[in-house]
């Protein structure tokens, strides 16, 4: 099956990208590997891959291209996340 390129950027080469709002943003690969970056803060986005800061402090340099993410998933933050307070 050939891949097929969106011709809409989800989020955009260049610019900050506030992730505040999610709990999480999940990244799986074509190996099975997946990197999963809790209480995302930042997101810049680059031409080989994705730098993304954590609430801890934490830099997570995610790659694109021919080995790099294949899908992304995120999780808003519910009410209750937002204020601190985990439901898990």
């Amino acid at each position: 099956m050939e891949k097929v390129e969106s011709k809409q950027e989800i989020y955009p080469k260049g610019e900050e990208i506030d992730l505040t709002h999610l709990l999480y943003i999940y990244y799986r690969f074509p190996n099975k590997e997946n990197v999963k970056v809790m209480y995302p803060q930042t997101l810049y986005v680059a031409d080989d891959g994705h730098q993304v800061f954590d609430s801890h402090g934490g830099e997570h340099f995610i790659p694109s291209g021919q080995n790099g993410f294949i899908h992304i998933k995120s999780k808003l933050k519910d009410e209750k996340e937002e204020r601190g307070v985990l439901t898990e």
